[in-house]
């Protein structure tokens, strides 16, 4: 399926006027105002990566306008206090050691990590987009994955050294120099990243049901220095824009919706068990 043929099947769901062009190398977005609508372009979507090779998880934002951006990018500050943050939580949850589950099990109640959060049921995607904000329209990221189990864990473990070496990393002055000394550690520079332009996945092993109910699945994105007017901005940047298609939900009809995933068993009380 081409890029035109995918835009024409979307045009005949949602109507013409509710699809346009994303942005760059995003393909598409869309609006659509009920969930017969959202499930038929989710399918469509599916069927498009499929013929592409690729995977796909969602991410779920009850506000349209937010960037896809893990939570702590909302706080520049926040990259200073990570490794803090992250070892303070292993050691209240009595955790043995810090790996990736870690940021997970933290990300998942309640700290800014650089885990984005996504999932593998476009329900729990969708259920996430239609919360709160009712005067504003929520989202549906459609995501490509990386397949590649040995470049996904060579990531992790990029990810991991970042954190533990953060105050390091805030010492130097280029993302060359970042590189440098991860080269010094004898590790693989995963630098196929920078281009390849689709998200790594990370699926936990964790026996939470909230982790399970959900579908969970997070997406790691890289601490990065970039230089912009002279200055060097601290971030997260996301590694992963290619293809992305963005699904946007009407405001008004948010609680349609809802009533629709809860008549599927999709409802507060599956997603988050005794928490909620």
């Amino acid at each position: 399926m081409t890029k035109k043929e995918l835009y024409r099947q979307m045009d005949e769901i949602v109507g013409k006027d509710n699809v346009r062009e994303y942005p760059k190398e995003f393909s598409a977005k869309c609006t659509v105002s009920t969930y017969e609508q959202f499930e038929k372009i989710i399918e469509l979507c599916n069927e498009y990566y499929k013929e592409l090779g690729l995977n796909v998880c969602y991410r779920g934002q009850n506000n349209s306008s937010w960037k896809l951006e893990p939570s702590i990018s909302r706080n520049k500050s926040l990259c200073k206090k990570e490794k803090d943050v992250l070892y303070s939580y292993l050691n209240k949850m009595h955790l043995a050691d810090f790996t990736v589950d870690t940021i997970f099990k933290a990300q998942h109640y309640g700290e800014s990590t650089r885990l984005l959060d996504v999932s593998l049921n476009y329900d729990v995607a969708l259920w996430f987009a239609c919360q709160k904000n009712n005067k504003k329209n929520g989202t549906v990221f459609a995501i490509p994955v990386v397949r590649d189990e040995n470049l996904s864990a060579r990531f992790v473990e990029y990810n991991l050294w970042q954190i533990k070496n953060m105050e390091l990393l805030l010492k130097c002055s280029c993302q060359n120099q970042i590189f440098e000394l991860y080269k010094q550690q004898s590790k693989d520079l995963v630098s196929s990243f920078d281009f390849l332009g689709l998200a790594n996945i990370y699926h936990s092993n964790l026996n939470d049901i909230r982790i399970i109910n959900q579908s969970a699945c997070g997406i790691l994105c890289e601490f990065k220095l970039i230089r912009q007017n002279n200055r060097i901005i601290q971030t997260y940047q996301k590694q992963f824009t290619f293809c992305v298609i963005k699904i946007d939900i009407k405001s008004q009809f948010k609680a349609s919706i809802l009533k629709s995933l809860e008549n599927k068993g999709i409802d507060k009380k599956f997603l988050f068990g005794n928490d909620k």
